[in-house]
C-alpha cells in the first residue's frame, strides 16, 4: 500500500508498501469492493517517540497507551496483541501495551453525503470540491493530526479467497475444513495417549506374594540372573500368578481414520494431496495417479493464485503512480550488470510522463521448480532442429541456464571466456574515445577505437553477437554519451571486418589446388 506521509522524510518519493489484516482494518463488510467503500480506517501500534519526533508540535498530546477510550477500539487493540504476539509473550505484551494507536482513515467522496442532520447538502458539496478523490484523516486518541487529498483506491489494493459476492472479509479459504482438523487433533491426540501410556502394556503385581517396594528402582537388566523377592508367607508360589501383563489394543481403523479425514480435507479445501506412497483411493497409488490428484488440487488453489495475481498487478501500479506523483529529482537505481558487479542505471524525472496500467499475466502460473526448469531444457536440446530453437540458443545467457540445469557443475558455456574478455574490452571502451585515421586502402579519415581486437586472437564473430546485445541491456550506460557511442561502433565495425577477413582466409585455406604445382611456395610468418 502506497503511503504519501507529508510529516515523514521519505527518499525522493519513493514507494512503502505493507500487508495488513482484518485485525488492522475496519472497513463496512458489506462492502462489494473498494471502490464502493465510503470509509477505511487504519489502527496500529507505534513508538511514542517516533510519534513525538514525527509530529513535534502535539508533543504534550502523546502518552504510553494512548486510544481512543472506545471499548471498540480496546477490544481490538488486544486482540492485535494476543494474534501478532511473538515467542516471549508476556515480556513483550506488556511493552506493546504502552505503545499508541496510530490511527490513518481515508474517506471516499460519497462519505460527505452522508453527514448528519445539523450539516446542510452546501457544506457536504463544499467538501467535495475540496477533496473531488477524497482525503486521508491521520488521528491519535482524540486529536487529529493532519488531513491530505487521497484517493482510496490509489493508495489501497485487495486481494481475498472469493473476488465477488462476499463483501471485504470473505471467509478463509481453509474454514471448511476446520472441524475435520479438530477431530485429526482428537484422533492424534488419541494415538498419543496410547504409545505413551499402553503400547508397553501395563505391569500389575499380587502384593501380597510379591514385594513391589523392594523392586521399585531396580534395574532388570538383560542376560543376567534378576533376584525376585517374594514374601515368606508364600515362598512356593508360582510366579505366573503374581505378576501379570495387561496387554491393551487400539482400532485399526483409527488409523484410516486419519488418513481419511486429510483425504476429505484436501476434498473440502481444494488443497493438493498430501499422502504419498500407498493412497487412501482406489487408483492413486501409482505415480500418474498421484499426478493426477495434484492436478486437480491445483486447480482450485489456482482461483486463488488469481485473486493474489490480480492484487499484485494493482499494487504495482499504484506503487508506480505514487513514485512518479512524489518524485523530486533523477535517482539512481543499482543493478547488476553482466560481469556481476554492482552499477548505476538512472531514472530521469523528466520522463516520468503520461500513465501506466498493469495486468497479470493471463499464463502466469506458480513459480518453477528445478525439476520443471531441467525438464523444459530437456525438451529444448532434443530438437536442436526448430528453427525457434537454434534462435534462442543464439543467446549466450540462454545457453548458460541450460548448462547451469542440465549439464555437470564445473562445465564451462561456450564463448564463455571471449564473454569475460569482451567485458574488458567494454570497460575500456566506457573510458576512451575514437580517433580518427586515414583508410590504409582510400586515404579517407574513419573512426578507429581507443581499443581494438586481435585479428587472429579474439573471436571477432562472437564479439558481433556480444556488443549489440550488451549495448540493448545496457543503453543507459550509453545514453547522451556520444563519444563513448562512437567509440562502440568503431569497435563493432572493426570486429565485423576482421571476422570477414578469417573467414575468406579459412575459404582460401581450405580450398585444394586442381593441378600439382612444381613447387609449393612455404607461407612465413
Amino acid at each position: 500500500m502506497p503511503v504519501a506521509d507529508e510529516k515523514q522524510d521519505v527518499a525522493n518519493g519513493m514507494v512503502l508498501q505493507n500487508i495488513y489484516g482484518p485485525m488492522h482494518i475496519d472497513a463496512d463488510p458489506d462492502s462489494p469492493d473498494l471502490a464502493n467503500t465510503c470509509l477505511l480506517n487504519l489502527a496500529e501500534e507505534v513508538s511514542l517517540g517516533w510519534l513525538r519526533m514525527t509530529f513535534k508540535d502535539q508533543w504534550e498530546k502523546f502518552s504510553e497507551g494512548q486510544t481512543s477510550g472506545k471499548a471498540g477500539e480496546s477490544m481490538e487493540r488486544l486482540l492485535r496483541d494476543v494474534v501478532t504476539a511473538p515467542q516471549g509473550y508476556p515480556a513483550w505484551f506488556g511493552g506493546s501495551q504502552t505503545k499508541p494507536t496510530y490511527n490513518r482513515t481515508w474517506i471516499a467522496p460519497m462519505l460527505f453525503a452522508e453527514l448528519p442532520g445539523d450539516m446542510n447538502r452546501a457544506e457536504a458539496e463544499e467538501l467535495i470540491q475540496e477533496f473531488p478523490k477524497g482525503c486521508m484523516l491521520a488521528w491519535v486518541g482524540e486529536y487529529p493530526l493532519y488531513l491530505r487529498e487521497a484517493k482510496l483506491t490509489d493508495e489501497w489494493t485487495w486481494a481475498g479467497t472469493r473476488q465477488k459476492g462476499f463483501g471485504l472479509f470473505p471467509p478463509p479459504a481453509g474454514d471448511p475444513g476446520v472441524p475435520l482438523q479438530e477431530k485429526l487433533n482428537d484422533c492424534h491426540a488419541k494415538i498419543d495417549e496410547y504409545l505413551d501410556r499402553l503400547a508397553c502394556g501395563l505391569l500389575l503385581a499380587n502384593e501380597e506374594y510379591i514385594d513391589t517396594k523392594a523392586l521399585n528402582g531396580k534395574a532388570m537388566l538383560p542376560g543376567v540372573l534378576n533376584g525376585l523377592k517374594i514374601r515368606k508367607a508364600h515362598p512356593n508360589s508360582d510366579i505366573r500368578n503374581m505378576i501379570f501383563q495387561v496387554k491393551a489394543e487400539i482400532d485399526r481403523l483409527i488409523i484410516e481414520y486419519v488418513a481419511i479425514l486429510k483425504q476429505e480435507m484436501e476434498l473440502l479445501v481444494g488443497t493438493p494431496p498430501q499422502t504419498f506412497g500407498a493412497g487412501t483411493q482406489s487408483g492413486v497409488e501409482t505415480m500418474g495417479g498421484q499426478k493426477q490428484q495434484l492436478d486437480t488440487g491445483m486447480m482450485k488453489l489456482g482461483m486463488h493464485w488469481e485473486c493474489i495475481s490480480d492484487e499484485h498487478a494493482e499494487a504495482a501500479e499504484n506503487a508506480v503512480k505514487s513514485f512518479a506523483r512524489n518524485m523530486t529529482d533523477d535517482i539512481q537505481n543499482a543493478v547488476a550488470d553482466e560481469s556481476e558487479e554492482w552499477r548505476t542505471e538512472y531514472v530521469h524525472l523528466d520522463q516520468v510522463k503520461g500513465s501506466v496500467h498493469v495486468e497479470r499475466d493471463t499464463e502466469q502460473g506458480f513459480p518453477m521448480s528445478a525439476a520443471d526448469i531441467r525438464t523444459f531444457w530437456q525438451d529444448i536440446v532434443e530438437n536442436p532442429e526448430n528453427p525457434f530453437i537454434q534462435l534462442l540458443l543464439d543467446e549466450p545467457e540462454n545457453v548458460d541456464q541450460c548448462i547451469q540445469y542440465l549439464a555437470m557443475p564445473g562445465l564451462v558455456p561456450p564463448k564463455g571466456a571471449m564473454r569475460g574478455k569482451m567485458l574488458r574490452y567494454i570497460s575500456q571502451l566506457m573510458q576512451g574515445e575514437p580517433s580518427m585515421q586515414p583508410d590504409p586502402v582510400t586515404g579517407e579519415p574513419i573512426q578507429i577505437p581507443s581499443v581494438q581486437p586481435n585479428k587472429y586472437l579474439d573471436d571477432c564473430s562472437t564479439l558481433v553477437k556480444l556488443i549489440p546485445s550488451w549495448c540493448d541491456k545496457n543503453w543507459s550506460q550509453l545514453e547522451g554519451n556520444q563519444p563513448v557511442i562512437d567509440n562502440f561502433v568503431a569497435f563493432y565495425k572493426l570486429c565485423l571486418v576482421y571476422s570477414h577477413e578469417i573467414e575468406a582466409e579459412k575459404q582460401i585455406a581450405g580450398a585444394a589446388p586442381t593441378q600439382p604445382t612444381a613447387q609449393t611456395p612455404t607461407a612465413t610468418g
